[in-house]
């Protein structure tokens, strides 16, 4: 069974359960809540809502250009 912590993200706290490093879960929610708070200032007349769902589709998009990056990688090793 995980560990149960609780984070701050955008001014809402939640309570998590992770299998992984309490330490590695408190970074990827400060992650996520810079990710927000940039959103949120470059766009203040936007709901809470829609700054959480522009930010999931930046960090999916990251994500996905780091996918692509190591499975080009991946094609020209041996």
């Amino acid at each position: 069974m995980g560990k149960t912590i609780e984070v701050k993200i955008y001014g809402s706290y939640y309570k998590l359960e992770t299998d992984q490093s309490p330490n590695l879960a408190f970074e990827i929610a400060k992650f996520v809540d810079s990710s927000m708070k940039e959103i949120g200032a470059k766009n203040p007349y936007i709901s809470d809502t829609r700054i959480a769902v522009l930010t999931a589709l930046n960090l999916a998009d990251d994500m996905q250009r780091v996918a692509e990056k190591i499975n080009r990688l991946e094609s020209v090793l041996p």
